[in-house]
């Protein structure tokens, strides 16, 4: 019983503490190639979660080293990429801010796009 009572007190402060956290450049939604050959729609919530939840994988200790598009452009601090979910989001986070600024998403190697990563469209 104590046990589960420890577990639940530590879930309920994780919950707390994603929900304190600042999202800066999560669109509504945004929709990408999986796998599959099929386009998948993740919510906002879906995304933050990802980046949240998800084995952060360190890709380099300055975000100002790597392509990451317009909205990361400028800004300081380790880029990361979630590990193995779909979409592959690329994310800048800051933790003495605790700020998640999500640069871009990208989706599966397929149709036009074998090879290479496929862009996420956001809305």
């Amino acid at each position: 019983m104590k046990s589960s009572l420890l577990f639940s007190a530590v879930t309920l402060g994780a919950a707390g503490a994603a929900s304190a956290a600042t999202f800066n450049g999560f669109p509504a939604q945004m929709t990408c190639w999986t796998a599959e050959n099929q386009r998948t729609t993740f919510s906002r919530s879906q995304l933050q979660d990802a980046v949240v939840n998800d084995d952060r994988v360190l890709i380099d200790k300055s975000v100002g080293n790597a392509s990451t598009g317009a909205r990361c452009h400028g800004l300081t601090g380790p880029l990361f990429t979630t590990n193995e979910n779909w979409p592959t989001l690329q994310f800048v986070y800051i933790a003495s801010t605790d700020t998640y600024t999500l640069c871009r998403g990208l989706g599966a190697d397929v149709g036009e796009w074998s090879g290479l990563s496929s862009p996420c469209d956001e809305a």
